[in-house]
């Protein structure tokens, strides 16, 4: 399911940082639970496992911003509505509550430098695509893809532009891991694919910039994401896994969200 949330600023004037995703992240949990909570508690400690991997099956768009301004510290907002589409791959059965908490809720979003509120003022039902075998997308949020390698006895990780060669196979690699994982967890037989019969074409590739993750604590962690337009042949359950779910790695951190 998709929703479209519009978030009315509670001030005329607001400050909001620039990473924004870690904290957004934790209040989109915190609303889910009051949906339900075992269903919940499950997504965010365990999620879909793949070997030493965990996938969490939803992601989100980067805000929308109608009037902002860009400083090099941060977003000053206005008391103009901003809007967030959340996009979610679960089973019809609990689509029905899901919609109905996001209503009235408030999000707060901060960081020690910089404080925004929010009030979900509306929220839209945004209807499923025509999903076929080929697709074109274009990230609302950027899509992060990482490969690893030894260096002097420590592993290291290195985040790919889709403009490298090794970036197709690992892209798809991480849908195909996640449609696996997906049908044994809800025990049905998985359709056997290989990515010789899958296809990733970049199109076109947008500007990228450093994405800080869990900023100003211990764990904080610096990413490269990138935006970009792409065309992707699989089939049909995968792509629309890809879809809902994100593609790419840290989908719950609104990465990898596609229109």
């Amino acid at each position: 399911m998709r929703l479209k949330l519009t978030l009315e600023p509670t001030k005329k004037s607001q400050q909001l940082t620039y990473n924004y995703q870690y904290p957004l992240s934790s209040i989109i949990y915190k609303i889910l639970s009051t949906a339900d909570k075992e269903y919940t508690d499950w997504l965010h400690d365990t999620g879909y496992k793949s070997g030493n991997k965990t996938f969490k099956y939803f992601t989100f768009s980067k805000l929308i911003f109608k009037n902002a301004k860009f400083t090099k510290s941060c977003i000053e907002i206005k008391d103009e509505p901003i809007e967030l589409i959340i996009s979610i791959y679960l089973n019809k059965t609990i689509e029905k509550f899901i919609e109905g908490v996001f209503l009235n809720q408030k999000f707060n979003i901060y960081n020690k430098d910089y404080e925004a509120k929010f009030n979900v003022k509306f929220i839209e039902s945004l209807p499923e695509p025509d999903f076929k075998n080929e697709m074109i997308f274009t990230t609302i949020s950027p899509i992060l893809i990482s490969d690893k390698f030894i260096s002097n006895d420590k592993n290291k990780e290195v985040y790919l532009s889709p403009e490298e060669r090794e970036y197709s196979s690992i892209f798809l690699k991480n849908l195909i891991e996640k449609y696996i994982t997906l049908n044994l967890e809800n025990k049905n037989i998985p359709l056997k694919v290989t990515l010789e019969e899958m296809k990733f074409e970049l199109i076109k590739l947008d500007k990228s910039r450093l994405y800080i993750i869990k900023e100003g604590t211990k764990e904080e962690t610096k990413i490269r994401p990138f935006d970009f337009r792409f065309k992707i042949n699989a089939p049909v359950e995968m792509i629309k896994l890809g879809y809902y779910a994100g593609f790419g790695k840290l989908n719950s951190l609104g990465l990898g969200c596609v229109t």
